[in-house]
């Protein structure tokens, strides 16, 4: 499914008719089934597969977390849906489906880090909330500076943190301006 989003991206059902286009004699003993329970094996590993990829990349293309960007969408169904999906606030105008709520963090130079999914009735300050506390787990990040759009921003405590963070960093670079002009001096 790798080499097909790579090469020509289909659905998993067209995976399934792409790989005879593909000689790997491999390929001749999966089936449909084989694509559908390989998403799923797959997520019991997604933050060792996350991590290790970004560990992998990072030098490659010299990346770092100083600073992230974090962003949501919601993504509807027609019919029942997966067991995360609910009613909630639809970006797409499809409060008549249910939905799931899918984040995803890039880096400044757009390179995907981590993803998670929600449950369709997730607020997007809660989605931020957790995705903060995982990057911090997962990738060592000490401190955070937060970009967000009005969506993210609109609880009052979330408010009052993202100031307090960003006096605290005109602060630091003041404070870093004058250490540094007072030791040309010295």
């Amino acid at each position: 499914m790798v080499l097909n989003r790579l090469v020509e991206p289909r659905s998993k059902r067209g995976v399934d008719k792409w790989v005879n286009k593909v000689y790997r004699p491999e390929f001749e003993q999966l089936s449909l089934h084989h694509y559908y329970r390989g998403l799923d094996y797959l997520e019991k590993f997604k933050e060792e597969v996350e991590e290790e990829l970004f560990s992998n990349v990072k030098t490659l293309f010299n990346l770092n977390l100083d600073l992230v960007f974090w962003d949501t969408t919601s993504i509807y169904f027609h019919g029942e849906g997966p067991d995360l999906s609910f009613y909630g606030r639809s970006k797409d105008h499809r409060s008549d489906c249910k939905q799931v709520v899918m984040g995803v963090l890039m880096t400044k130079d757009g390179f995907p880090v981590a993803h998670q999914i929600f449950p369709g009735n997730t607020a997007d300050t809660d989605t931020f909330r957790i995705a903060l506390e995982d990057i911090r787990r997962r990738f060592n990040i000490d401190r955070v500076i937060v970009v967000a759009d009005r969506g993210m921003i609109s609880k009052t405590r979330v408010k009052g943190h993202i100031m307090i963070c960003s006096l605290a960093l005109v602060m630091e670079t003041a404070l870093c301006r004058k250490l540094q002009i007072g030791s040309t001096f010295s």
